[in-house]
């Protein structure tokens, strides 16, 4: 029998590391490519879209990742000044920590569940900002535990909403690291996975 098995995140891999905060406090972050390589499906043209919103709000914005040579080019050249580039994955979680908002934008194929990064910002300790998905009430309490906005503008709305709440980003962070933490890390999911199994 086949069934929905979210993703989960690895409390060890997202904690605090001995390595410098990345490269220094920003408003946003997103970590994460421009492109992907599956052309069956529609082009990655809405997560740019979604980071020009941004840029064009005039946030302070961090960008780690590749295929961002998408962007338009007065975003492009300020991105660059904060690193354009591929993030090492033991830095990730305190660029994560590094930014007062991590955004999270899905790719085309996660058209229901939400996808790792999801699990793993909270796992660090960092406020997510993400994208809405049909499945995440099954797995967060949505505006307790996790974050959301819904396209383009209304990313930009929320954006100012919680920049200016640095206590509600606070509590949101630390109940949405919490829930992974009961719920959601690979030990977890591996439980569920043989329970699951035992009763097929």
């Amino acid at each position: 029998r086949a069934g929905f098995l979210p993703h989960a995140a690895d409390p060890q891999t997202w904690q605090a590391s001995d390595s410098a905060v990345v490269p220094e406090s920003v408003d946003v972050i997103f970590v994460g490519d421009a492109r992907h390589n599956m052309g069956h499906l529609p082009s990655s043209r809405e997560r740019v879209e979604l980071v020009e919103a941004v840029a064009r709000a005039g946030l302070d914005l961090a960008i780690w990742g590749r295929g961002w040579e998408k962007l338009e080019d007065g975003y492009r050249a300020r991105a660059l000044q904060r690193g354009l580039t591929l993030l090492p994955a033991a830095r990730v979680a305190d660029a994560y920590r590094a930014a007062k908002v991590v955004l999270n934008a899905h790719h085309a194929q996660m058209r229901e569940g939400p996808n790792m990064r999801a699990f793993e910002i909270p796992a660090a300790g960092a406020f997510q900002l993400s994208d809405y998905k049909a499945r995440m009430d099954e797995l967060f309490t949505v505006g307790e535990e996790i974050a959301v906005y819904r396209g383009p503008e209304d990313l930009v709305e929320r954006l100012r909403e919680h920049l200016a709440d640095a206590d509600g980003r606070r509590a949101i962070s630390a109940a949405g690291r919490q829930r992974v933490l009961r719920d959601h890390t690979y030990q977890i999911r591996m439980r569920q996975l043989v329970e699951r199994a035992l009763e097929a």
